[in-house]
């Protein structure tokens, strides 16, 4: 069994609108940067708050979804790992690397409509209209009980406190 373990968990807001590529062999990818607001203590008693820009990657169907529904300012809940990444400086033809983030699910918090039908428009005809042709997605509600719990079970009889079980 491997003891090793890769997973990083963030909360934030997108900085500015998401970036959607796609690769000769079809892989489409999704780039954003979220803003982290941290709160701290300080030394000498007072509060303060720094935010941190994390870049992140989101790879396939999720980079779509990703592309059509979060705009600057969309609250998420992103699970990610970490990826080292590495490469040659072409000016000084060093080797450089750096640490990413690759988003694998990606929640959105905010009531996410499609960018459609958020007013922006969408240059493919296509994918505008099938956009209109969507239903509207009711609320998200949390599921209720239909039922109350059963009663806990009562506690054992002590043997010998209401006479033997015959057998």
């Amino acid at each position: 069994m491997s003891s090793n373990f890769n997973k990083v968990m963030l909360l934030g807001r997108i900085t500015a609108a998401p970036q959607l590529k796609s690769s000769t062999s079809g892989v489409t990818l999704c780039t954003f940067t979220m803003a982290i607001n941290r709160r701290f203590r300080a030394s000498d008693g007072s509060q303060r708050e720094e935010t941190d820009f994390l870049d992140l990657s989101v790879f396939g169907k999720n980079a779509d979804h990703c592309a059509n529904y979060l705009k600057k300012g969309s609250l998420v809940f992103v699970e990610a790992h970490l990826k080292k990444e590495t490469w040659k400086d072409k000016a000084t033809n060093q080797n450089r690397s750096r640490l990413g983030l690759v988003a694998d699910r990606v929640y959105f918090l905010d009531n996410a409509t499609p960018i459609a039908e958020a007013g922006q428009t969408i240059a493919d005809p296509e994918i505008s209209q099938a956009f209109q042709q969507m239903p509207a997605m009711p609320p998200r509600v949390p599921p209720r009980f239909q039922q109350p719990m059963p009663a806990p079970p009562s506690p054992p009889i002590p043997p010998g406190e209401y006479g033997e079980i015959p057998y």
